[in-house]
Formats: structure tokens, C-alpha cells, sequence
């Protein structure tokens, strides 16, 4: 096992775990690894989970060649470097196995051992339905395979960037925005274009005014990032659609927990209450404009059934009670 104290950093790079993620510049840590990936090769590395503890032990100590941990997060960052690896690995294989020859710097006998596991029945009904999830439209026929614009930086990155730009923290819906759109505004999918309209229609919902004068409600930051939860369906396959590693930080409890349920949050019951004194005072306002309605309905029909003489005839002098009397 590797044994490095943690005063040993010299001008090593320190790294922060954030969700499932590396920071700073989590893809130039994915380049490094996958390139130490090329150094050497192991008979039983035909996927990372069944690669031997020597070939692991090599890697890592490549990797803490130039990154360390933050004082006391040891166990955190070697846990997350493992999954890095777990899925730089099986893309970099998954890129070789397409090769009709091996790749130079592969040991034949190596390659060998590898091309017995993958020529498997086994593996290749795994593979063809791995291949296949890929490729399933999850949102319906017609929607297409999932797509974003992150490209090689994760979705924490840009998270990050973006709040450093905008100095503030950044909700769900904005940072979906800003990975599933492309330059000139249009978003990448059928999908992500449905899932932003529903958005926009929820959070018009929210923002109006309840009664005539008041101001519009603006809702919060959370409260904005539960009704994402909300309109994607909750978390699916340990994931939240459209939110990559960033899953983890805004919704830490759905992702670990094992059923991918999440408890609301206060900031939902503060919606779910808002909608409600909404549409009671709607209620109310339809029950008094109704009540209205029908006293003006009175009120005219009074004025034209009442007979003139019921009123009082002022167009005639008023005779004073002393000149009546006789003389």
C-alpha cells in the first residue's frame, strides 16, 4: 500500500473534493491519470475492478507524484482518484478494444490475456447491453440519446466558473442551462427543451402576485432547485438528469441514500404553502367579485321596479304649517 505522510506535499497540487469531483481543473487530474495509464499494463487489468493491488499501488503513487490531499481528507481523496480511475479506465480500454492491432506500448502477452475475456460470451452480452443503454432514448421515442455541452470539464466545473463570474451561488436550472444549451441559444434535445419550458412555466406559477397590488414572490435559490428535482422525476439510476457530479452537492441525501427518494426540504413545503393561500385567495376573490355582481344586479332592478309616487315630490313650494291655520 502507499505511505505518504501528509507534511511530504512540497510543490505538489493540492486537491478539494466537490460531490464526485477534483477542483481545481478536475479534467487536466482526468488527463494526467489517463496518460499514467500508458506507462504500464497489467494481465489482469482487463477492467479496473479486476486489476491486481500492484498495478493500482502503481498508479496511485504516479499520481501523487504531482497532487496531494487537503490536511485530514486522505481517505476522501483516494476514494474519489479511485473513481476517477474506474471510469477513465474502462474509456481508454473500451477505446483500444475498437483496434484491430494492439497499441504499442501494450505487452503482447498483456493484450493476450485481456482478448480472452473480452472474446467471452459473457462479456459480450454485457457489452451489447451496455450498448444499448447508450443509446436508449430515456425520455421517450424521438427525443434522441442524452446529450450536454460540457464537453471535457464536469458540470462541477462549470458550476464553479460560474459562480466565481457571477460572484453568487448558482440554482439547478442555471446550470443546466449553461450545459445543455448551445451558442446561439437553442438547447441540444427535444428533452432539454421540454424540461426547460416546464421550468419556466413552474416558476412563472410561483413568482405571481396573490392579490392585486402586492408584489410578485421570487423564489429562493432552494426553492428553485426543488422544483427541478421535482419536474426531472427525482433521481433515476443514482442520478439526477441534466446535473452530472453537481447532483451530489445541491441533493447530497437523494444521491447516497438507496432509494433515491429525497425528503422535502423546507424550502418545498414553503412552496407547496404558497400555492395554497394562492389559490384560497383566488377562491376568495372569485366568491367576492360574484357577491359584487349579484348586489349591483339588486341594485338595478330596484331602481327601475320602484313606482315615481314612492318618492318625494320636491318640484312643489313647501307651505309653511303657520299659514295654514285660520285667521
Amino acid at each position: 500500500m502507499v505511505d505518504i505522510a501528509e507534511e511530504d506535499v512540497g510543490d505538489r497540487i493540492e486537491l478539494r473534493v466537490v460531490g464526485n469531483n477534483f477542483v481545481p481543473h478536475g479534467h487536466r487530474v482526468s488527463a494526467y491519470i489517463t496518460s499514467k495509464f500508458k506507462l504500464r499494463q497489467y494481465a489482469s487489468g482487463h477492467t479496473w475492478g479486476h486489476l491486481d493491488e500492484e498495478g493500482k499501488d502503481f498508479y496511485y503513487k504516479e499520481f501523487l507524484k504531482i497532487y496531494t490531499w487537503q490536511p485530514g481528507k486522505e481517505e476522501q481523496f483516494k476514494s474519489t482518484w479511485n473513481l476517477y480511475c474506474q471510469q477513465l479506465y474502462k474509456k481508454l480500454l473500451h477505446k483500444w478494444r475498437k483496434k484491430i492491432h494492439p497499441p504499442t506500448h501494450v505487452p503482447t502477452n498483456v493484450w493476450a490475456a485481456w482478448q480472452i475475456v473480452w472474446s467471452g460470451v459473457k462479456w459480450k452480452k454485457k457489452s451489447e447491453v451496455a450498448t444499448n443503454n447508450r443509446n436508449s432514448e430515456v425520455a421517450g421515442t424521438g427525443t434522441g440519446v442524452t446529450k450536454h455541452t460540457a464537453g471535457s470539464r464536469s458540470i462541477i466545473e462549470h458550476t464553479l466558473k460560474l459562480e466565481a463570474e457571477l460572484k453568487r451561488k448558482i440554482n439547478c436550472w442555471e446550470v443546466f442551462r449553461i450545459t445543455h444549451r448551445h451558442k446561439d441559444g437553442t438547447f441540444v434535445d427535444a428533452r432539454s427543451q421540454a424540461l426547460d419550458d416546464n421550468m419556466t412555466t413552474r416558476i412563472s406559477e410561483i413568482s405571481e402576485a396573490t392579490t392585486d397590488g402586492e408584489e410578485p414572490h421570487t423564489p429562493s435559490q432552494d426553492a428553485i432547485n426543488d422544483i427541478y428535482y421535482e419536474v426531472v422525476g427525482g433521481m433515476k439510476k443514482r442520478c439526477i438528469y441534466g446535473l452530472g457530479s453537481q447532483a451530489k452537492v445541491v441533493f447530497p441525501h437523494a444521491t447516497s441514500a438507496s432509494t433515491g427518494r429525497v425528503r422535502p426540504s423546507s424550502s418545498c413545503v414553503e412552496i407547496q404553502e404558497l400555492r395554497a393561500e394562492n389559490a384560497d385567495l383566488k377562491t376568495r376573490v372569485t366568491e367576492l367579485e360574484e357577491k359584487m355582481r349579484e348586489f349591483m344586479a339588486r341594485f338595478v332592478l330596484s331602481q327601475t321596479l320602484v313606482p315615481p309616487s314612492a318618492f318625494p315630490d320636491f318640484s312643489s313650494p313647501i307651505i309653511d304649517s303657520d299659514e295654514t291655520q285660520a285667521p
